[in-house]
């Protein structure tokens, strides 16, 4: 699975935030009240990201245990009493690892709602920053409804980081052959 992209995420915001500024201006201008969001949208927002951290945690816990434990067949000058010892302790991180290892299927919904939460915030980032873009530059501005946007965009902020962080969390640490390359496909026989 790819990592979510920065310009999927910009692109979704720009896009919802000029939808939302279009909304805003019919609205006004056919004399129907402004959507503001609510200020529990940002708090809601906020828990969520917690929440996602919380689920994510345990992966970033295990993938960094397997990104810190050696590899297997690197080449050392070590003496053999050292490479005994290392094994030693290879073999208990292991069986701590293993102690601990995550059910790929909850590394999975993890993954899948940290993606979820980044493209969600994109879209609620882009509708608060047109919301308040929009107050701010009418002659009367609402104070409350300016506050409660602010927040809502400080949330989608803040969910937003949280489901990139989660979302690298569950990524893999790289096989010592891989190192970047992709495998060579085999030629076409005749």
């Amino acid at each position: 699975m790819r990592r979510t992209s920065p310009g999927v995420l910009a692109l979704l915001a720009f896009i919802v935030a000029v939808s939302t500024w279009t909304l805003e201006t019919w609205l006004v201008s056919s004399g129907r009240a402004m959507f503001t969001p609510p200020i529990t949208l940002a708090i809601t927002l906020v828990v969520l990201a917690i929440v996602l951290l919380v689920l994510a945690w345990p992966i970033r816990r295990y993938t960094g245990e397997l990104g810190s434990t050696p590899r297997e067949g690197r080449a050392t000058d070590a003496t053999e009493e050292e490479h005994a010892e290392r094994s030693d302790a290879e073999q208990r991180r292991a069986e701590a690892a293993g102690r601990r290892r995550v059910d790929p299927q909850h590394a999975v919904r993890v993954l899948a709602l940290a993606k979820a939460s980044s493209l969600t915030a994109s879209v609620l980032g882009g509708l608060a920053l047109a919301v308040v873009v929009f107050v701010v530059t009418r002659p009367v501005v609402a104070a409350g409804s300016t506050v409660d946007a602010l927040a809502s965009l400080v949330g989608a902020i803040v969910l937003l980081v949280a489901g990139l962080l989660a979302e690298s969390w569950c990524a893999l640490p790289p096989d010592d052959g891989a190192h970047g390359t992709r495998p060579q496909r085999a030629a076409p026989t005749a």
